[in-house]
């Protein structure tokens, strides 16, 4: 277990998948595996429905061996929350966003806070349409200090869906320059892409396809594919096709850096993609 965490953290999947694999052959029981392999799919191959199968085995060896909650240690307490979050978040993955509030109405019970959860608990109440209690979640995330980047990227979209077009603007380039601030552990590329939605949205075709172009040059710009997409439609509607093409040619060649990942977020994109610009090319 000690090692698979290491070769997590030093990014060696491959090997720490292994090392998890052959923890649960020698303890079948062992949740703490079960754990980690449920954030190794989620996190890094986009394997949602095997994240799903994990963390609930790990959820229900957990409470075999620790009987139910609430828990008074504070190591069990920790550990607990880990179960909550990555049930939570596969759960939002698979757009079961009622069964992921269920999960982080659990956790705020327990009266546990992690900096993930505004942002996440703002995400799913957008999800089921309850913008004005999201708008205040992460608002008040931001004044608790939780993941800010995270955080601002929400309220932006929230903003925009709620008419405040302009708000929503100035709340993504808080966004991008707090992800900027970051670094290589920055992922402005999201916060670019939902900033081009909005400028689209009030028909400033020429910024917004430069803040696409921008998201797909990020570190991050590839890991999902809606900044190439939305390129491929605004290119469509100028019937600039050539553009398009090269746009989700790019975003192929950019996404096989993470061979792990099973396609599973982008593959009906893609080929959505490819044939828009066929059809329009006549190539029926």
């Amino acid at each position: 277990m000690q090692e698979a965490q290491f070769l997590l953290a030093d990014e060696r999947l491959l090997d720490a998948r292994t090392k998890l694999l052959n923890a649960l052959k020698k303890d079948p029981r062992e949740y703490r595996a079960h754990v980690l392999l449920s954030g190794y799919y989620l996190i890094h191959v986009g394997h949602f429905r095997l994240a799903l199968k994990h963390i609930k085995q790990a959820q229900a060896l957990f409470h075999e061996q620790h009987g139910l909650p609430p828990y008074i240690d504070a190591e069990l307490q920790s550990q607990h929350g880990r179960i909550l979050y990555f049930l939570s978040e596969t759960r939002l993955n698979l757009d079961n966003y009622s069964g992921a509030l269920t999960v982080l109405n659990e956790y705020s019970s327990y009266q546990y806070f992690g900096p993930w959860y505004p942002a996440s608990r703002a995400w799913v109440l957008m999800k089921v349409g309850r913008l004005d209690e999201a708008i205040q979640v992460a608002r008040l995330g931001l004044l608790a200090g939780a993941q800010p980047g995270r955080i601002y990227n929400m309220l932006g979209i929230l903003l925009s869906m709620t008419g405040d077009k302009d708000m929503s603007l100035e709340v993504f380039n808080d966004a991008i320059l707090h992800e900027m601030s970051l670094g290589e552990m920055g992922q402005p590329g999201t916060p670019l892409n939902n900033s081009g939605e909005v400028l689209r949205e009030l028909f400033r075709d020429d910024k917004a396809e430069a803040s696409f172009l921008k998201s797909t040059r990020m570190r991050d710009g590839c890991e999902h594919v809606l900044p190439s997409m939305n390129l491929v439609n605004l290119y469509v509607d100028q019937a600039r096709y050539e553009n398009a093409k090269r746009a989700m040619d790019n975003f192929e060649a950019c996404v096989k850096q993470f061979p792990l990942r099973n396609g599973e977020e982008h593959r009906a994109m893609v080929h959505l993609a490819r044939g828009r610009v066929r059809m329009h090319t006549g190539r029926l």
